[in-house]
């Protein structure tokens, strides 16, 4: 399949990424090697936020983009992100919930004879509540 261009994709433009869950074990070496926090690593922390072990927000957001990478960044000639707009996390990630990632381009600006941004909004659910969003500025290749 060839690579898509700035030109091939639309305003609007959706992509169901699919889903995805993780174990207890993931989220907590996740948590040991980047963000060590009892509520990411001991499952009978005495926090008020939930029982047992939650997901880091950037283990929620590294699983994000690995699910938009499989849905459709492959497919397009990416040069680089220039970064995240907007995130916010609203609910956590457990072990064993369907962690699942849709994405829309929500806008695309040319930047040049060879580049243009595109925007796109990433919403993460947790068993159909949304539990992470965010909008990502990625530059791709023109046509």
């Amino acid at each position: 399949m060839a690579l898509r261009h700035f030109e091939d994709v639309a305003v609007g433009e959706t992509f169901d990424c699919g889903a995805v869950s993780i174990s207890e074990a993931e989220i907590i070496a996740f948590a040991e090697r980047y963000d060590p926090q009892r509520i990411h690593l001991d499952p009978d922390h005495d926090e008020e936020l939930s029982d047992g072990v939650v997901s880091s927000g950037w283990h929620t957001a590294s699983l994000a983009m690995r699910q938009c990478v499989d849905g459709f960044l492959t497919d397009l000639a990416v040069v680089c992100a220039m970064g995240i707009r907007e995130l916010r996390w609203y609910e956590p990630l457990r072990p064993a919930d369907e962690f699942a990632v849709a994405a829309e381009i929500v806008d695309k600006d040319a930047m040049d004879d060879d580049r243009g941004v595109v925007d796109v909004h990433v919403t993460a659910t947790v068993d159909g509540e949304t539990a992470m969003e965010r909008t990502d500025e990625v530059l791709v290749r023109r046509a």
